[in-house]
């Protein structure tokens, strides 16, 4: 019994084990990119799209930490799947390096959307790197050994890696949010995340570009 996975008959079609594998990962993209969409409604309280922000941010990273695993951890939910749809090892290799990319950048786009949600006026880039540490890092990195007790038992220690890991591209967001801090203030109004939005769509049209290109360019290759 675990708390923090399904554990699914592994008894169907090689093309259902797949989909049942993406499950996840697809998930965390959809729910992330939803989030972060509508954390730029400005009908939403300061504090409602601050949390809204934060479980975007979540959702993300979960997916590029899938794909991150791609090519290491073949009984992975990425893994698995990318294998039985017969992607190559250079294939895997490439999903690999995308999902370290993700990992590493996947923060900056974020800085603007909190230096707009700050309770204060960010007068200097101190104030904005403080913000960002107290309202992200602070919490991600507190929340983290909790997180990870909750998880247990796992059933694979990338479960408990997710968790473990997530906090780290935070570490990215002070410089970012103090590079935004000018423009936060200039644009009173703005709707949070309007910077971020082009950069997150081009994150999300080469993800699925990837996935379509392994899964239907000249058909899957089934494995048996």
């Amino acid at each position: 019994m675990f708390t923090s996975s399904v554990v699914c008959a592994r008894d169907g079609s090689p093309e259902a084990q797949m989909w049942t594998a993406l499950a996840g990962p697809f998930f965390s993209l959809v729910s992330g990119a939803l989030l972060f969409f509508v954390a730029r409604i400005g009908a939403l309280s300061p504090r409602a799209r601050l949390m809204t922000l934060w479980l975007a941010y979540h959702g993300l990273v979960n997916f590029v930490g899938y794909v991150f695993t791609s090519w290491f951890a073949p009984t992975a939910d990425m893994g698995r799947a990318t294998r039985i749809a017969g992607a190559t090892t250079p294939l895997l290799i490439a999903l690999t390096v995308l999902g370290y990319a993700g990992i590493r950048f996947i923060a900056r786009p974020f800085g603007r959307g909190v230096a707009q949600l700050a309770s204060s006026p960010l007068l200097d880039d101190r104030a904005a790197r403080d913000w960002s540490k107290e309202s992200m890092l602070y919490a991600g990195l507190l929340a983290t050994p909790f997180l990870a007790l909750a998880a247990l038992p796992v059933p694979h220690w990338l479960s408990l890696m997710y968790v473990l890991t997530c906090p780290l591209p935070l570490f990215d967001l002070p410089k970012s949010v103090a590079a935004h801090r000018a423009a936060s203030r200039a644009a009173e109004g703005a709707t949070p995340l309007g910077d971020a939005r082009p950069k997150l769509a081009w994150v999300i049209t080469l993800c699925a570009w990837i996935v379509a290109r392994f899964v239907f360019d000249g058909g899957v290759r089934w494995a048996s």
